[in-house]
């Protein structure tokens, strides 16, 4: 432990500043090796030929230099391309088959015939209005189905019941 002076306690050196034998902050220690007395480097052959001069070409000023291989330089271009158009009626098919089923049902096929015509996107909106739009009909087809059943049900217990003679 330290006092409120920083003087260090049971042989510790004062805060901050390096123990016995170790290298003062900032430098690294240096490691000990055995020293090992090492040849010197051999001195290397000498050439027998000498080397062969580079020789640059020299351009006139002004002029680019011309492409070593004689193909003429292409500059390539990007042409970036976004989505296709949505075909918009793709879009009021898939929107009016929520309310009116039958008329999502027939711009829907009105749409897919469009779409393949010219290419454009929405080929899913309009599939699903179609899809959307027979599942909407067929359900309904069902339902107008039940409730006549249901009210020639009830209307031949009623007829049955009124017709008949109660005797006491």
């Amino acid at each position: 432990m330290s006092d409120q002076y920083g003087q260090g306690s049971a042989g510790q050196p004062p805060y901050g500043q390096p123990a016995a034998g170790q290298p003062p902050y900032g430098q690294p220690a240096q490691p000990q090796y055995a020293s090992q007395e090492q040849p010197p480097y051999p001195q290397q052959a000498q050439q027998p030929y000498a080397p062969t001069p580079v020789v640059q070409p020299q351009y006139a000023q002004g002029q680019y230099a011309q492409n070593p291989y004689g193909a003429a330089y292409v500059q390539q271009t990007t042409v970036i391309v976004g989505p296709p158009r949505t075909n918009t009626l793709s879009i009021v098919a898939f929107i009016s088959v929520w309310f009116v089923s039958l008329l999502g049902l027939i711009l829907g096929h009105v749409a897919l015939s469009q779409i393949k015509r010219s290419g454009e996107g929405g080929h899913g909106l309009a599939l699903a209005a179609v899809i959307i739009g027979y599942v909407a009909l067929g359900l309904t087809v069902l339902i107008v189905v039940g409730y006549i059943v249901f009210v020639l049900v009830l209307l031949g217990t009623v007829a049955s019941v009124g017709s008949a003679t109660y005797t006491s």
